[in-house]
């Protein structure tokens, strides 16, 4: 049998991620009905949720508990919508404009060792808890992996 709770179209809260204590002061069926920093809040919160990795009903939910607006189905299509559309651009923009492609990297890489040399001050300090230092040390690891897969493709993107 077909349940909309198991489908991922269910508007119930998933317990098992936020437990029962969503608030919501406000239902909306478009952004239309939003304030505009309603809106760019919902906008920015979806784009957290999809760096954390949830899927739909979760970025729902999610939006749900950081701004108290419970965004329905429909809206919710019309986002992830205006998200594919919004990055096509940006990647359109960045093959258009090879120097913008390369700032772009070259600024990510920047980022990426200055959040590196902060990462090293929580390892290297010795009143840091230890559990902090290991998670700041499997941290340290991730960025060093996304240096160089950044350095390789911005290589690769300079060579062709």
């Amino acid at each position: 049998m077909y349940s909309e709770k198991n489908s991922g179209y269910s508007n119930e809260p998933d317990e098992d991620i936020f437990g029962n204590r969503i608030i919501i002061l406000k239902r909306v069926k478009s952004l239309k009905q939003l304030r505009r920093t309603e809106n760019e809040l919902v906008r920015l919160n979806y784009k957290e949720a999809i760096i954390k990795g949830f899927t739909l009903k979760g970025i729902q939910q999610y939006i749900a508990t950081k701004t108290k607006i419970w965004i329905e189905w429909s809206c919710m299509e019309y986002l992830k919508k205006a998200e594919g559309q919004e990055n096509r651009e940006w990647y359109f923009h960045m093959a258009k404009d090879h120097f913008a492609y390369i700032g772009a990297h070259i600024r990510i890489v920047d980022e990426i060792e200055q959040l590196k040399k902060e990462i090293w001050k929580i390892i290297m300090d010795t009143k840091a808890d230890k559990h902090d230092r290991i998670l700041a040390t499997k941290e340290l690891h991730s960025l060093s992996k996304t240096s160089v897969w950044s350095f390789a493709r911005l290589l690769l993107n300079i060579i062709v």
